[in-house]
Protein backbone atom coordinates (compact mmCIF):
# COMPACT_ATOMS: atom_id res chain seq x y z
CA UNK A 1 0.00 0.00 0.00
CA UNK A 2 1.30 3.50 -1.02
CA UNK A 3 2.81 5.93 1.78
CA UNK A 4 0.99 9.19 2.64
CA UNK A 5 3.07 11.58 -0.11
CA UNK A 6 2.34 9.21 -2.62
CA UNK A 7 -1.32 8.93 -2.47
CA UNK A 8 -1.51 12.97 -3.63
CA UNK A 9 -0.13 14.55 -6.83
CA UNK A 10 2.75 17.37 -6.71
CA UNK A 11 0.34 20.21 -6.55
CA UNK A 12 -1.24 18.78 -3.11
CA UNK A 13 2.19 18.07 -1.85
CA UNK A 14 3.45 21.46 -2.75
CA UNK A 15 0.57 22.77 -0.56
CA UNK A 16 1.53 20.77 2.24
CA UNK A 17 5.22 22.54 2.27
CA UNK A 18 3.92 25.70 2.02
CA UNK A 19 1.71 25.09 4.85
CA UNK A 20 4.16 23.10 7.69
CA UNK A 21 8.13 23.62 8.65
CA UNK A 22 10.61 21.27 8.14
CA UNK A 23 12.17 19.70 11.51
CA UNK A 24 15.48 17.94 11.16
CA UNK A 25 15.95 15.46 14.48
CA UNK A 26 18.87 13.06 14.94
CA UNK A 27 18.62 9.37 15.85
CA UNK A 28 17.33 8.23 19.10
CA UNK A 29 15.03 11.61 19.40
CA UNK A 30 11.36 12.05 20.13
CA UNK A 31 9.12 14.17 17.95
CA UNK A 32 6.37 13.26 20.34
CA UNK A 33 5.43 10.90 23.52
CA UNK A 34 2.41 8.91 23.87
CA UNK A 35 -0.35 10.69 25.02
CA UNK A 36 1.04 14.46 24.19
CA UNK A 37 -0.82 17.16 23.61
CA UNK A 38 0.82 17.69 20.23
CA UNK A 39 -0.23 21.07 17.95
CA UNK A 40 1.48 19.41 14.49
CA UNK A 41 0.72 16.79 12.57
CA UNK A 42 3.87 15.37 11.59
CA UNK A 43 5.15 13.82 8.12
CA UNK A 44 8.11 11.65 7.46
CA UNK A 45 10.22 13.41 4.23
CA UNK A 46 13.17 11.23 5.57
CA UNK A 47 14.73 8.39 7.75
CA UNK A 48 13.46 6.03 10.12
CA UNK A 49 10.98 6.40 12.76
CA UNK A 50 9.17 3.60 15.31
CA UNK A 51 6.05 4.10 17.21
CA UNK A 52 5.64 2.64 20.29
CA UNK A 53 3.71 2.05 23.50
CA UNK A 54 4.35 0.53 26.80
CA UNK A 55 2.15 -2.13 28.81
CA UNK A 56 0.75 -1.98 32.08
CA UNK A 57 4.11 -3.33 32.84
CA UNK A 58 5.71 -0.69 31.81
CA UNK A 59 7.68 -2.56 28.84
CA UNK A 60 7.84 -0.75 25.55
CA UNK A 61 6.50 -2.65 22.24
CA UNK A 62 7.33 -1.10 19.03
CA UNK A 63 3.37 -0.84 17.03
CA UNK A 64 5.38 -0.13 13.87
CA UNK A 65 8.33 1.98 11.94
CA UNK A 66 7.86 4.40 9.28
CA UNK A 67 9.62 5.93 6.24
CA UNK A 68 10.01 8.46 4.21
CA UNK A 69 5.99 9.35 3.19
CA UNK A 70 4.30 8.28 6.01
CA UNK A 71 2.25 10.34 8.23
CA UNK A 72 3.14 9.74 11.68
CA UNK A 73 0.46 10.76 14.18
CA UNK A 74 -3.01 11.30 12.26
CA UNK A 75 -4.78 11.27 15.34
CA UNK A 76 -4.02 14.75 16.01
CA UNK A 77 -6.22 16.13 13.28
CA UNK A 78 -9.18 14.74 15.10
CA UNK A 79 -8.05 16.80 18.29
CA UNK A 80 -6.71 13.50 19.92
CA UNK A 81 -3.71 13.18 22.16
CA UNK A 82 -0.74 10.85 20.22
CA UNK A 83 -1.47 7.40 20.56
CA UNK A 84 2.51 6.63 20.89
CA UNK A 85 5.67 7.30 21.37
CA UNK A 86 7.64 8.68 18.36
CA UNK A 87 11.46 7.84 17.91
CA UNK A 88 14.33 8.38 14.93
CA UNK A 89 15.85 5.40 14.19
CA UNK A 90 17.76 7.10 12.03
CA UNK A 91 18.30 11.11 11.40
CA UNK A 92 15.05 12.36 10.09
CA UNK A 93 13.16 15.19 8.76
CA UNK A 94 9.87 16.14 9.36
CA UNK A 95 7.49 18.01 7.73
CA UNK A 96 5.01 19.64 10.92
CA UNK A 97 1.74 21.16 9.95
CA UNK A 98 -0.53 22.59 12.56
CA UNK A 99 -3.26 20.20 12.58
CA UNK A 100 -5.92 22.92 12.26
CA UNK A 101 -4.23 23.55 9.14
CA UNK A 102 -4.28 20.28 7.73
CA UNK A 103 -7.87 19.58 8.83
CA UNK A 104 -8.88 22.50 6.86
CA UNK A 105 -6.70 21.46 3.55
CA UNK A 106 -8.29 17.72 3.95
CA UNK A 107 -12.10 19.35 4.22
CA UNK A 108 -10.98 21.66 1.07
CA UNK A 109 -8.87 18.85 -0.99
CA UNK A 110 -10.46 15.58 -1.80
CA UNK A 111 -7.13 13.82 -2.20
CA UNK A 112 -5.55 14.85 0.68
CA UNK A 113 -8.53 13.95 3.20
CA UNK A 114 -8.66 10.75 1.21
CA UNK A 115 -4.98 10.21 1.61
CA UNK A 116 -5.37 10.72 5.46
CA UNK A 117 -7.94 8.24 5.78
CA UNK A 118 -5.85 6.02 3.56
CA UNK A 119 -2.94 6.19 5.75
CA UNK A 120 -4.66 5.33 8.81
CA UNK A 121 -6.22 2.20 7.32
CA UNK A 122 -3.11 0.80 6.76
CA UNK A 123 -2.09 1.77 10.39
CA UNK A 124 -5.04 -0.26 11.36
CA UNK A 125 -3.82 -3.09 8.60
CA UNK A 126 -0.41 -3.15 10.55
CA UNK A 127 -1.66 -3.64 13.84
CA UNK A 128 -4.25 -6.42 13.40
CA UNK A 129 -1.08 -8.26 11.58
CA UNK A 130 1.18 -7.68 14.44
CA UNK A 131 -1.57 -8.74 16.72
CA UNK A 132 -1.61 -11.97 15.23
CA UNK A 133 1.92 -12.58 14.51
CA UNK A 134 3.64 -11.38 18.07
CA UNK A 135 1.47 -13.47 20.13
CA UNK A 136 2.68 -16.67 21.75
CA UNK A 137 0.76 -18.66 19.38
CA UNK A 138 3.68 -18.92 17.21
CA UNK A 139 6.88 -20.29 18.36
CA UNK A 140 9.94 -17.23 18.72
CA UNK A 141 12.12 -18.51 15.75
CA UNK A 142 8.94 -17.54 13.42
CA UNK A 143 7.52 -14.44 14.78
CA UNK A 144 11.60 -12.89 14.86
CA UNK A 145 11.87 -14.50 11.12
CA UNK A 146 9.08 -13.78 9.98
CA UNK A 147 9.54 -9.92 11.42
CA UNK A 148 12.94 -9.75 9.66
CA UNK A 149 11.70 -10.20 6.33
CA UNK A 150 8.94 -7.75 6.60
CA UNK A 151 11.78 -5.41 7.73
CA UNK A 152 14.09 -6.62 4.53
CA UNK A 153 10.83 -6.44 1.71
CA UNK A 154 9.64 -2.79 3.67
CA UNK A 155 12.31 -1.31 4.56
CA UNK A 156 15.48 -3.04 2.99
CA UNK A 157 18.37 -2.18 0.22
CA UNK A 158 19.61 -5.04 -2.28
CA UNK A 159 23.58 -5.17 -1.78
CA UNK A 160 25.98 -7.52 -2.86
CA UNK A 161 25.98 -8.93 0.53
CA UNK A 162 22.22 -9.46 0.69
CA UNK A 163 19.41 -7.66 1.23
CA UNK A 164 20.11 -5.20 4.06
CA UNK A 165 17.39 -3.65 6.43
CA UNK A 166 18.13 -0.09 6.31
CA UNK A 167 18.05 1.66 9.51
CA UNK A 168 20.36 -0.10 12.70
CA UNK A 169 18.25 -2.97 13.88
CA UNK A 170 19.31 -3.77 17.70
CA UNK A 171 18.31 -6.84 19.73
CA UNK A 172 16.22 -4.71 22.04
CA UNK A 173 14.36 -3.07 19.31
CA UNK A 174 13.59 -6.68 17.62
CA UNK A 175 12.78 -7.22 21.11
CA UNK A 176 10.40 -4.61 21.63
CA UNK A 177 8.79 -5.03 17.83
CA UNK A 178 8.13 -9.50 18.61
CA UNK A 179 7.57 -8.87 22.31
CA UNK A 180 10.11 -10.84 23.14
CA UNK A 181 12.93 -11.23 25.96
CA UNK A 182 16.32 -9.47 24.76
CA UNK A 183 18.17 -12.99 25.70
CA UNK A 184 15.64 -15.33 23.48
CA UNK A 185 15.96 -12.24 20.57
CA UNK A 186 19.89 -12.74 21.30
CA UNK A 187 19.74 -16.48 20.77
CA UNK A 188 17.59 -16.84 18.00
CA UNK A 189 19.97 -14.25 16.02
CA UNK A 190 22.72 -16.25 16.87
CA UNK A 191 21.18 -19.50 15.20
CA UNK A 192 19.96 -17.46 12.23
CA UNK A 193 23.41 -16.04 11.85
CA UNK A 194 24.59 -19.16 12.51
CA UNK A 195 22.42 -21.07 9.66
CA UNK A 196 24.06 -18.21 6.92
CA UNK A 197 19.81 -16.75 6.61
CA UNK A 198 21.91 -13.30 8.32
CA UNK A 199 24.74 -10.96 9.29
CA UNK A 200 25.81 -8.29 10.35
CA UNK A 201 27.69 -5.67 8.02
CA UNK A 202 28.38 -2.10 9.33
CA UNK A 203 26.44 -1.99 11.96
CA UNK A 204 23.16 -3.08 9.37
CA UNK A 205 21.38 -6.43 9.76
CA UNK A 206 21.46 -7.99 6.17
CA UNK A 207 19.39 -11.22 5.03
CA UNK A 208 21.77 -13.09 3.23
CA UNK A 209 19.84 -16.22 2.39
CA UNK A 210 15.75 -15.26 2.19
CA UNK A 211 14.73 -19.11 0.93
CA UNK A 212 16.55 -20.73 3.99
CA UNK A 213 14.79 -17.34 6.45
CA UNK A 214 11.46 -18.15 4.86
CA UNK A 215 11.71 -22.11 6.37
CA UNK A 216 12.69 -20.49 9.82
CA UNK A 217 9.61 -18.24 9.05
CA UNK A 218 7.38 -21.75 8.33
CA UNK A 219 6.41 -20.01 5.19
Amino acid sequence: MKRFLEMIGDDKRSMLAESGEIRRIRRGETPFLFKADEEDAMILLDGFISLSRENRLGASRVVMVCAAGDMLNEEVIAGEPCFCTAAALSDAELLCIGAERLRELADKEPDIGRAVFESMTKKCRRLYHQLGSSQGSYPVRVRIAARLLKLGRDFGTDTPEGRRIDFRLSISLLAEMTGTKRETVSRCISSLKKQGCICVKDSFMVIKDTDMLKENAGL
